[in-house]
């Protein structure tokens, strides 16, 4: 077998991953045209609503009741580490009220209604990826401090907080939401291939995510491994060179590393499909 014969089979995997996505039309089709899957949808409609959206609306108003509370914990300005890190728990558990306050009601309102188990096991997905998607942003926000330069714990500058906060919260929203999302579309039988190629867009995403943090960030980690040394010192160690080429190429190196990693997994799940399809 040739080099091209290899690299052609496995760039047909590849795109047989995302050829599976178009195919999620058909489903839906199936969804709205049986009867009963298009009434069973629409019981998780009105159950969302019932169970999901009035919960989250009484959270929002507890959030705003709270917020004076929070925004006079915000204008505090601690000189000592103990009091800075109180300041911060605080703003955290007045962040933590109405989620909990949204669990709580939620899950109770479901445990006291006859719900069927499919409807029942999506709105406790739904309510579980809201509730980790608050408490990550709340532990986040309070790790970094973005906008509250006298309550920040770590030893970073305004930019670097609002930078990495932005940042861990978006990787950690699309991993959440696709943790869940796969979940779900399980549970209601979307077919294997539409999930692989539901689950390589979601990689996909987040490989593009980082390699735009690390184009964004090359400077400056080339910065930290150059340190205080030049290619115009002379004689250079066998590690202060190692360490200039790093300064230089970590990003391509970081970069290619990824690319490869994500292509490897993709043709790897094609492949499997591929040959589930074969022996079915």
């Amino acid at each position: 077998v040739s080099v091209a014969d290899i690299v052609r089979q496995h760039a047909v995997a590849f795109v047989t991953n995302f050829y599976a996505l178009p195919q999620l039309s058909d489903w839906i089709d199936q969804q709205q045209t049986d009867p009963k899957l298009y009434a069973r949808w629409g019981t998780i409609g009105q159950d969302f609503v019932n169970y999901i959206v009035l919960p989250l609306a009484g959270a929002v108003l507890i959030e705003l009741l709270l917020f004076p509370f929070r925004l006079m914990l915000r204008r505090r300005q601690p000189s000592r580490w103990a009091g800075r890190f109180g300041t911060v728990l605080s703003l955290f558990i007045l962040r933590a009220l109405p989620v909990i306050g949204f669990v709580a009601v939620a899950a109770s309102m479901l445990d006291q209604h006859e719900t069927q188990k499919l409807p029942r096991f999506i709105l406790f997905n739904i309510i579980y990826a809201c509730t980790l998607c608050r408490i990550t942003a709340s532990l986040l926000r309070g790790l970094f401090a973005p906008s509250t330069t006298s309550l920040r714990i770590l030893p970073i500058t305004t930019e670097q907080a609002s930078y990495a906060y932005h940042w861990l919260s978006a990787f950690a929203l699309v991993i959440i939401c696709g943790y869940f999302v796969h979940d779900v579309a399980v549970a209601v039988h979307i077919p294997a291939t539409i999930l692989t190629a539901m689950e390589n867009l979601t990689g996909l995403v987040l490989v593009v995510m980082m390699i735009v943090a690390i184009i964004q960030q090359r400077a400056h980690v080339a910065n930290v491994l150059r340190g205080d040394l030049s290619a115009a010192q002379r004689p250079l160690s066998i590690i202060a060179s190692l360490r200039l080429w790093l300064a230089r190429s970590w990003h391509i190196l970081t970069i290619t590393y990824l690319v490869i990693g994500y292509g490897v997994a993709v043709v790897g799940a094609a492949e499997s499909d591929l040959g589930q399809m074969a022996a079915g």
